[in-house]
């Protein structure tokens, strides 16, 4: 596979495989203050992966993934061909 039928297919995958962008609101409670709806938003896990995808001249092609999950006030992040090529990185926060 050249590089331009795997970036086609990362592309392709990326739209296929995503979610509909939009901002939900609530018409009974647009502030969500003390509403059931918005604690159970608050304890809901949000989990995001993003691909990013690296064409060097004179070098290989590679795919820097990073993956997120967030609840509440828990942060966790894992990231790989970030800060180096073939290194890992994991890190959680507040």
């Amino acid at each position: 596979m050249n590089i331009k039928q795997l970036l086609a297919a990362l592309t392709l995958g990326a739209v296929l495989g995503s979610p509909t962008w939009g901002q939900a609101t609530s018409a009974s409670n647009p502030h969500g203050s003390g509403s059931l709806a918005s604690s159970a938003a608050f304890s809901a896990w949000v989990i995001l992966l993003t691909a990013d995808g690296y064409v060097v001249p004179h070098s290989e092609f590679f795919v820097s993934p990073i993956f997120t999950a967030d609840r509440g006030w828990l942060h966790l992040e894992g990231r790989y061909n970030d800060e180096d090529r073939q290194t890992g990185s994991v890190w959680a926060g507040l």
